[in-house]
């Protein structure tokens, strides 16, 4: 499985194969669901910890008897069983668990190593020079090529030094000494936690424990237990042992699929990301006995790689996601930048495929235009800066003519997102391509007009009820921003139609078609 994806075929047929001669389903099926990226999460839960997290929430109400919970253990390549409590503890985001010893800090510098790289990558010959003394024989040429596929540094030199100090206490205590600064480890050690928690904030009241400290048994593996994985499992699951424990007690494995673009759209994901999510999905294949996927489009995309990489596909069904916001006790007030303001809202990551800079630049041309009021209208971007986006967020912060207009926020709670839903004018969603789209499905959920790219599923989420523009033509999304503010009546109708043509789709409802397309495959 060296380059799993294109030579995973054969593999990928063999399982097909193997699985055949194992023992059919019993109607006693057991179902394990695994929670192992929702232990790990901080924060609110977004994207794929949000889907895990609401089917897991309704589990039981589906499975009864038949389910159990668990948690891969990267470091042992086993399966820990945990009990109803402690998941539900996972899932309403009271409990995080720490896998392993020093993980934490390996991701830290993981990212520090990413970011000097990316900042030598700016400096060519330098970067030839490094590479040549390591052995390593890179052009200009390709050092381009590389600085292109990579972006730009989100770090600078400084901050990345800090972040180094302050990853080794003691060498951070001798330094802070030299400028004159006495601070004890244990003082140190509260700024690296704190430091942590506003990169990453903790939710309120959640507690962290260690994985030992579970007490979690082994999960009884066998050919009656098929594992649901809804996570992810790139980053926290080692398929070939997972392959291996297949080969030896006969489990099935269900895998919830979200989308290919590693596959069909590298161009859009984190460079160093590209060749680990091809050998996944390569993996993958070969390892999966059912794939549950978020869209019909998801679903096709997969079958058409299969079919054009020579694989026997998976036993596949699609399933819709949810639209409605989990309930909260707290009512959240809009920010003050918002108070008395009209405005329009983009849900998403800031990163290139989710397209902001569309935006940004939209909204710039109708300012620079007078077409739109920047003391009365703001474009609100709910999400936090991802990769390759420091350019554009150096843009958005510092362009006299729109960045007072232009709200950002991040690490937004569910019921300040219902606020902020509710008072928005409406949505956009400009993405390059879409697996689902689940802000689009909370903002029709709300009965919000929005304007969006008809790329991958959204038209199958926004079908009718949405005005579609394409995601490159900046002069279009500009023009249907000013009309969405200037006539009222034009919302007023967008609002009606959603009323009475929309049918929203509640997490309880996405997870009785999951379960029951789930135990269909199964069966069959």
């Amino acid at each position: 499985m060296a380059d799993a994806a294109k030579t995973g075929a054969a593999g990928a047929s063999k399982s097909r194969a193997a699985a055949s001669r194992r023992p059919a389903a019993k109607p006693g099926t057991r179902f394990a669901f695994d929670l192992s990226t929702s232990a790990r999460w901080s924060g609110v839960a977004v994207g794929i910890v949000r889907v895990e997290r609401e089917l897991a929430r309704r589990a039981q109400e589906h499975l009864g008897d038949r389910l159990q919970y668990c948690l891969y253990d990267l470091h042992a390549k086993a399966f820990r069983t945990i009990d109803p409590t402690t998941a539900m503890a996972i899932v309403e985001g009271r409990l995080n668990v720490d896998f392993e010893p020093g993980e934490t800090q390996r991701l830290a510098d993981l990212e520090l190593r990413t970011q000097v790289r990316a900042h030598l990558l700016n400096r060519p010959r330098l970067f030839s020079v490094l590479q040549a003394l390591r052995g390593r024989k890179v052009s200009i040429e390709q050092t381009l090529a590389l600085r292109a596929a990579t972006g730009a540094p989100s770090m600078t030199f400084r901050q990345i030094g800090r972040e180094y100090l302050i990853g080794n206490p003691r060498l951070y205590q001798a330094f802070q000494r030299l400028r004159g600064r006495s601070l004890s480890l244990s003082q140190i050690s509260q700024i690296r936690a704190e430091e942590a928690r506003q990169r990453r904030p903790v939710e309120a009241g959640a507690k962290r424990v260690k994985l030992a400290d579970l007490a979690a048994g082994e999960l009884k593996l066998a050919p009656d237990l098929v594992v649901i994985s809804g996570g992810l499992d790139w980053e926290h699951k080692d398929l070939r042992a997972i392959y291996r424990l297949k080969g030896e007690h006969g489990f099935r494995y269900a895998a919830i699929l979200y989308d290919l673009i590693p596959l069909n759209l590298p161009q859009y994901v984190v460079p160093h990301y590209v060749n680990l999510l091809t050998d996944y999905f390569g993996e993958l294949f070969w390892t999966a006995d059912f794939g549950m996927c978020i869209s019909r489009k998801t679903q096709e995309d997969a079958l058409a790689y299969c079919a054009e990489n020579g694989m026997q596909p998976l036993a596949m069904r699609h399933f819709p996601l949810g639209g409605d916001l989990p309930p909260s006790k707290v009512q959240a007030t809009l920010p003050e930048a918002l108070t008395g303001k009209r405005y329009a809202i983009f849900v998403s990551t800031i990163e290139p495929r989710k397209n902001h800079r569309a935006l940004y630049e939209a909204w710039d041309h109708a300012v620079r235009q007078g077409r739109i009021d920047a003391e009365t209208c703001r474009l609100v971007f709910v999400g936090r800066a991802g990769w390759n986006t420091s350019e554009l967020m150096h843009e958005i912060r510092t362009n006299p003519h729109t960045k007072d207009s232009i709200v950002l926020m991040e690490g937004v709670s569910d019921a300040m997102l219902d606020a902020l839903y509710k008072g928005a004018d409406f949505g956009l969603f400009p993405s390059r391509y879409e697996g689902y789209g689940l802000p689009l499905a909370e903002m029709l959920s709300h009965g919000l007009p929005c304007i969006v790219s008809p790329a991958g599923s959204l038209p199958e989420v926004g079908e009718q009820l949405v005005v579609y523009k394409d995601p490159i033509d900046i002069a279009g999304w500009s023009e249907e921003i000013v009309r969405f503010f200037s006539e009222p009546q034009l919302l007023a109708a967008h609002r009606q139609a959603i009323r009475e043509r929309y049918r929203p789709i509640s997490w309880e409802r996405a997870s009785d078609e999951f379960f029951r397309a789930l135990e269909g495959l199964v069966k069959s």
